[in-house]
């Protein structure tokens, strides 16, 4: 063979291994892209399927409180039919009850209005806090002294 057939073989050669080693690299890149997809559309579905379950959980759980707080519900009200009777007394007991609390409520609203009135126009230490001081004797300032320590 001659030195230009050689360089040709050789160059052809070189040229299909370039072909062969971008195509495994075009290959290997989209296997890799192929397996980067489907574990991500898997983590996708998994973490679809834990929402769809906490979600049923959730509403179960919620008709099962539901259903116990009703449950509990009807019987503190048949406990009540029982104790009272009727529900004509049951009206009553409860407007009653609902006059007291208002009735509470206004008194002490009135009373704490008539103490804070007190205290407004009163000076905070009333005679009896003042006449016994015979013991502590007390120091009248003027008015360019400096006040000592209390």
């Amino acid at each position: 063979m001659s030195k230009p057939e050689l360089m040709k073989r050789r160059t052809d050669s070189i040229d299909r291994f370039n072909a062969q080693e971008k195509k495994l690299e075009e290959e290997s890149k989209s296997k890799k892209y192929q397996l980067e997809t489907k574990a991500v559309n898997d983590q996708m579905e998994l973490e679809r399927h834990q929402r769809k379950t906490i979600k049923h959980s959730m509403k179960a759980q919620l008709e099962t409180a539901k259903d116990d707080l009703f449950k509990d519900l009807e019987e503190v009200n048949q406990a009540d039919a029982k104790l009272l009777g009727s529900k004509k007394e049951a009206e009553k007991v409860f407007k009653a009850a609902e006059k007291r609390v208002q009735d509470y409520g206004e008194s002490n609203l009135t009373r704490q209005r008539a103490e804070y009135d007190q205290t407004r126009s009163e000076d905070i230490f009333g005679a009896d806090d003042v006449a016994n001081h015979n013991e502590v004797p007390f120091k009248k300032y003027e008015a360019h002294e400096e006040i000592g320590q209390c």
